[in-house]
Order: structure tokens, then sequence, then C-alpha cells
């Protein structure tokens, strides 16, 4: 992303037909809607004009190893109707299918030129921002640029206002070409052209009531680079949040709840693919982010919505929770059995079932992910974010110190997990689930508004809080393998037999030894959390 990150910060004066920000909200659309959705009534009342509709030809071009796309850069030819321009695009930010990045688009000469035969030195050559041409040369290294990525759709466009904010919806229909893989395209974009975010989400939610619509990480070309390069989207980690010291109680809020719905969002393709597991994985951490977030700024906000809210994630997180607990008993516990005793019938018998039933469980992350109560969840924390987040009375705390509110929160964390970790040597099982609890809410927090502290002053406390989590987490599988177990015997019913009972037995055995390993590390781990040094309070 550095050649992309080197023109956002270098723009100048351009001499193009556009240059600027694009902030738009892509939403997918099911197919029965398409003909329904701009003549919606309320899209009818808030429109300006009639809808327009063209025929849109878009051409992206790149090196044949995708060299452009992998930097972030995006370069296209696009024709409508006679009139072709070349565009430049960074990939921008994605977070629940808001997307905002820096683009420019100038006309290009030759009216009606077919846009899969531009030279490179007319590509090149239309982009007057020397810096942007230079980026684009550096990333493609002297390699030639060719058509990589083509979509043709019909677009019906409707500009609607909302109070002070102007939208244009764009609705579009056709598929997109990468290779010989064909990908239909029924896609709705709203693209700010005037006025505040939240306008995009007030009207999305407006919509979303009666149409199936669901907030989308990918766009056109990106579902088609994604096809060209033959991968499904990859299991996305949460990122560093970048916080000013001197950042307001406004600015960190926004900033730490947009990158947990970022992180939550990005991994929905790989979660309802199950591609990897992974992908289930980081959405449920995004979900107990997003919750865990919500409680530490729980004192701003206002409590009917973020309960809301907060409600909804843990749905969301006990629908990815099934899938998960299953993955890890089948790929690990049972896993690591099997490759002990690969003939053991029982095992195999077991294996099969926890495998149907983990089929079920990621049929039903499918069916929640493609639900139009997950949908509505995403807007509505969009909305949440670019709104005004703040209790009735509260938005003098828009400009409160974060670093200032930051540092009681964190105390009150340390001192609640320190209370209960000074007696672990004789804690209860619900003690070591409750003390499990406190050390994900005090990381998560570290995680969150750590940063606020300097980077390198809260990574120790995050490692060492991620490890004494690791090991309360392995005295939760004994509990969790009993309760599987439980459920498979169930599902085997009459198919089960001495052979299975067996089998339950070595697995439980093998549990057991995780968790009495677990255990013994336990003391070791919470010695060095103890140690660490609130840095939240050495530092004013």
């Amino acid at each position: 992303m550095a050649s992309a990150g080197r023109w956002a910060s270098s723009r100048s004066a351009v001499s193009a037909r556009r240059a600027g920000r694009e902030i738009e909200l892509k939403l997918e659309v099911r197919a029965q809607d398409l003909p329904h959705l701009l003549h919606h009534p309320r899209l009818l009342e808030l429109a300006e004009g009639t809808p327009r509709r063209r025929s849109v030809l878009t051409v992206y071009y790149d090196t044949p190893d995708l060299a452009l796309w992998r930097s972030g850069l995006v370069l296209r030819v696009r024709r409508i109707g006679r009139r072709l321009s070349v565009g430049v695009k960074t990939r921008g930010v994605v977070r629940g299918g808001l997307v905002a990045r820096d683009e420019l688009e100038t006309p290009l000469a030759a009216a009606g030129l077919d846009p899969r035969r531009v030279a490179r030195s007319g590509l090149l050559g239309a982009i007057a921002e020397p810096r942007l041409r230079r980026a684009l040369e550096r990333a493609a290294g002297g390699e030639p640029l060719a058509p990589r990525v083509e979509t043709r759709f019909r677009r019906s466009a409707l500009r609607v206002r909302l109070g002070s904010a102007l939208v244009e919806l764009a609705l579009d229909e056709g598929e997109a070409r990468a290779g010989r893989a064909r990908i239909p395209i029924r896609e709705l974009e709203l693209e700010l052209l005037a006025g505040a975010t939240r306008a995009l989400f007030d009207l999305a939610l407006e919509l979303a009531t009666e149409f199936e619509l669901q907030p989308s990480s990918l766009g056109k070309a990106e579902r088609a680079f994604e096809r060209l390069l033959g991968e499904a989207q990859a299991p996305a980690h949460a990122e560093p949040i970048q916080l000013a010291r001197n950042a307001s109680l406004e600015a960190a809020l926004r900033s730490v709840l947009g990158e947990c719905v970022r992180h939550l969002t990005a991994n929905r393709s790989a979660a309802q693919h199950r591609t990897d597991p992974e992908g289930v994985h980081q959405m449920r951490v995004g979900a107990r982010r997003l919750r865990s977030a919500l409680r530490l700024f729980e004192a701003w906000l206002p409590p009917r919505v973020t309960l809301s809210l907060a409600g909804e994630l843990r749905w969301l997180g006990r629908e990815l929770g099934r899938a998960r607990d299953l993955d890890v008993f089948v790929t690990e516990l049972l896993g690591s059995l099997e490759r002990s005793l690969p003939e053991d019938a029982g095992l195999e018998a077991l294996h099969e079932a926890a495998e149907a039933a983990r089929a079920e469980a990621h049929a039903a992350v499918r069916a929640a992910l493609s639900s139009q109560r997950y949908a509505l969840l995403v807007l509505r924390l969009g909305r949440f974010i670019e709104g005004t987040p703040f209790r009735r009375g509260g938005l003098a705390a828009r400009q409160v110190s974060a670093l200032r509110a930051a540092r009681p929160l964190l105390r009150r964390l340390a001192t609640e997990l320190h209370e209960l970790g000074a007696r672990i040597d004789r804690l209860s099982a619900r003690e070591l689930h409750r003390l499990r609890i406190r050390t994900k809410r005090l990381r998560y927090a570290i995680e969150l508004i750590g940063p606020l502290f300097g980077e390198k002053s809260c990574t120790r406390a995050e490692r060492r809080l991620a490890a004494l989590q690791d090991r309360l987490g392995y005295l939760n599988d004994l509990a969790s393998a009993e309760a599987l177990l439980a459920q498979l015997r169930d599902r085997l019913g009459a198919k089960a037999s001495p052979a299975t009972a067996r089998a339950e037995g070595r697995v439980l055995s093998h549990a057991a030894a995780w968790v009495a390993a677990g255990r013994a590390e336990l003391s070791h781990a919470w010695r060095r959390v103890a140690r660490s040094e609130p840095f939240w309070e050495s530092q004013r």
C-alpha cells in the first residue's frame, strides 16, 4: 500500500475532471429486488429528478503479476456512451460496506476508443499529477500494462437529498469478467456527494427494512481480482489502532469502534465460505472486541442503543461460537488423538458425528451472515459510529482528553483482575472462568486504547495477558469437551457402541491432560502479568 499512501499524502492541484475523496456505501442486492428498489416511495419523495440509465464498461489495467493491485492502486478505463475516462483509486479503507478512498478521474482523448486497447503511454500520460504517475510507474516496475479485469453493467442512478446531505444511488446489474470467470453484479452504491456520512446509513437503514440489502466488503473489482488470483478472501486480523496522544474522547471512540467494525465485517466472506476455520474465529473475536469497546465507553454512550447493539453482537457471537467450538474439537482435540490412534473405530465414529454437527453449525453461520438481522446490525453499527454516539447531555465529553479518560478505565479493569488473580492457586473452576473473562477484558482494553500511551508501552502487557488468557483457555477445554461429547452421544443414538464409549473416555482423558498442562503453567503466566508495570500510571 506504500504507493497508494504516497499519493494520498501528496495530492495537490490536479488538472483532472474529478479528484478527491470518495465515500460510498456498497450493498449487495437480491435479483428479485432490482426492478423495485428505485421505485421505493421514500426514494421518490426524496429524489431530485428522475433516474438516469446508462451502460458502463470498465476495464482494469495491471501487470501480469497484478503489481498495481497488490500495491493498493487501481488503474481503470471507463466508457459511458462515447465518453472515455481514465481513473486511479486507492483500494481504500472498507468498514462494513463503507468505503473511503482517494480517487482521480480525467477525460481520455479519442472518443469511442475501445477501453481494452489503450496504450500504456495513453494511460499514464492522461494522469496529470506527477507523483501519482511516478507511483504507478514504480508499482508496475517496467512490466507491461494490459486489461486484467472487466465489468459490464447497466446503471440506474438517482440523486436524493436528506436534509443537508446529497446522495447518489447507483443500482448496477451486469457481470464482471476475470479470465474465463463470469461473476454476476447486483449492487447498490450510495455515494456521498455532500453532507455528513451518517446520511448514507440513514438511507440504507430505511431501504433495508423492506429489501434484503447486505453491506459488502468486496466491490465489483475486488471480487473479480479475487477470482483472478484464485484466492478466497483471507481471514482478516485486528490491526493496530492509531491514536494520537492528544486525541479527544470522540476521536478515540470513532477510531476504536471503526476498527472493530472493520475487523468484524472483513471476515464475513471467509466465515461464509468455510475455506479456513480462522475466518469464523476472527469474526467471533471481532464481535467480542466490539462488545468490549461498547462496555469500555459505556459511561459516555446512550444505554438503550448500546444495550441493543451488544445484544445483537451476543447473538452473532453465539452463532459463530458453536461453529468455532466444533472446529477446535475436530481439528485439535480429535485430530491429535486420531493421529496417534489412526485405526480406532470409536474415534472414527465420533469424528463422523462431529463433522456432521460441524457442517450444521457452519450452515447456521452462513444463514446468519446472509440474514437481514446481520445486515441491520452492521448498518446500525455504522450509523452509530458516524452519528453522535454520546449520552443526551454528554456532548461536552466529545473534547475530553481520551488519555485522561482511559487512565481510570484501565486502572479499574487491572484492579478487578489483580483482586482475583492474587488467589490464583486457590481458585475454583468457576472463579478461574471469571479470571479468564477479566483477563480478556483488560487485554482488549489495552489493545483498543493502550496506543494512547505509546505502542511500546502496551505491547509487553498485551503479550503477557494473551499468554495468561491462553493458559486459562485450556482449563475450559474439559468442560467444552464434556458438553460436545454429550451432544454427539445424542446424535449417535442407537449407533453408539462400546467402541464410541471408550473413545469418549480417551477424549476426556486427553482434554484433562491439556487442563493439567495449562494449570501447571498458569502460576508462571500470572506472575508475569502481576509483575507488569501499569504503564498508564507512569505516563502523565
